[in-house]
């Protein structure tokens, strides 16, 4: 019996039954991810809080991720939180929990650095101070993915463009490091080279 199997009613509704301003219901996931602010409905975050489960095996993981996606995507600290706590527990040695549809190696970290940057993201449209906060905020889970892909096979591209787009040089020391220890021929390689190359100039 799957996590899905199990999945309840309220869960279902709590994880994707959203409604826009105007009282239309949004039946995508990714839309309710990047719904506009006074689209969040915050009387659910409570709800969502309670869902993120430790996980322990593969059928335990969808319910607590969904939610953790999604509180992150709201700039919700608990989601982010649980996310960091996954990857330090090491979610990857459970199970290949989200494979590449074409290549089949496991993209849930991929997916991790989605919700890094969802959460930045919403936090930094509300204001510079919490575009400040929210930077230092995802620095610990940021570099323990990039750490991550110097023996998982996984795309960085999205942290990196966030770096690189925010020009965030404390990162620098530790991307050389993560540069001089993967695959010359990965394509995480060639971003990383071209972000290091880029802050030379």
């Amino acid at each position: 019996m799957t996590d899905t199997d199990l999945m309840s009613e309220e869960i279902s509704d709590l994880l994707y039954k959203h409604f826009d301003s105007d009282g239309e219901l949004i039946d995508d996931f990714e839309d309710v991810l990047y719904c506009e602010d006074e689209e969040i409905d915050y009387s659910k975050v409570s709800g969502l809080i309670k869902l993120l489960r430790p996980i322990y095996k593969a059928d335990d993981a969808l319910i607590p991720l969904e939610a953790a996606k999604l509180l992150s995507a709201w700039g919700i600290d608990e989601g982010l939180d649980f996310l960091e706590v996954c990857v330090d527990r090491r979610i990857d040695k459970i199970a290949n929990l989200s494979p590449h549809r074409l290549h089949g190696y496991d993209v849930t970290y991929e997916e991790f650095e989605e919700a890094i940057a969802n959460y930045y993201v919403r936090k930094a449209d509300r204001s510079l101070k919490d575009a400040d906060e929210a930077s230092r905020k995802i620095e610990s889970i940021t570099k323990k993915i990039l750490i991550l892909s110097e023996e998982l096979t996984f795309d960085i591209s999205i942290l990196i463009e966030l770096i690189s787009r925010k020009n965030w040089q404390n990162y620098k020391d530790l991307i050389r490091e993560v540069l001089g220890k993967i695959d010359k021929n990965s394509y995480n390689y060639d971003i990383i080279d071209k972000l290091l190359k880029s802050w030379k100039n």
